[in-house]
């Protein structure tokens, strides 16, 4: 039977790594242990934990719960593993761990372990849709799609990089100089 009082066992806050309202997730290989709700970085075409921006996503939590026993610790340190399928969050609101207190509306980078963090510089990967405390999480809208796709993409290993934006066409008068 449901809980009809939804706020009855939560305190508001929702875990990391999930998703709100439209969203585009693609899916990756991990080939490292990835926390729910870490920015996510392709390396040799498979996903790993970001340490910089730019960010290819955002890694999306499971379904379901990958431990023993039911215990907080063990639920708590769950993420995905390597070989694991996940779901990585390119265009969005998602829900994401903190390293520092942000603020609504501050632009968001990625810090040195994956979690998320306030910054004014050009290395924002999206903006805080809500305020939170340092070791909570805190909403994030993300637009990746065309994050990091300057530079040598090479379609044959990461299909990912080779997202360009559309180049402006050339007026028909323009080819045309008869």
């Amino acid at each position: 039977m449901a809980i009809p009082d939804g706020t009855m066992y939560h305190d508001g806050h929702l875990s990391a790594g999930t998703v709100e309202r439209q969203y585009e997730v693609l899916t990756e290989v991990a080939s490292a242990d990835i926390p729910f709700g870490a920015g996510v970085s392709l390396v040799n075409g498979q996903a790993v934990t970001a340490t910089k921006a730019p960010i290819y996503g955002v890694a999306v939590k499971r379904g379901y719960l990958d431990v023993d026993h039911f215990y907080e610790d063990d639920i708590e340190k769950d993420k995905w593993h390597p070989g694991e399928v996940l779901g990585v969050l390119t265009d969005g609101t998602i829900n994401v761990p903190v390293s520092e207190d942000v603020d609504r509306g501050e632009l968001a980078t990625v810090d040195a372990d994956g979690s998320f963090k306030p910054t004014t510089a050009d290395d924002a990967v999206g903006r805080f849709l809500s305020s939170a405390d340092k070791g909570s999480t805190a909403r994030l809208l993300v637009r990746t799609r065309f994050g990091g796709t300057t530079g040598s993409a090479d379609p044959a290993k990461d299909d990912a990089h080779a997202i360009q934006p559309p180049e402006t066409p050339t007026p028909a008068s323009e080819t045309k100089k008869n």
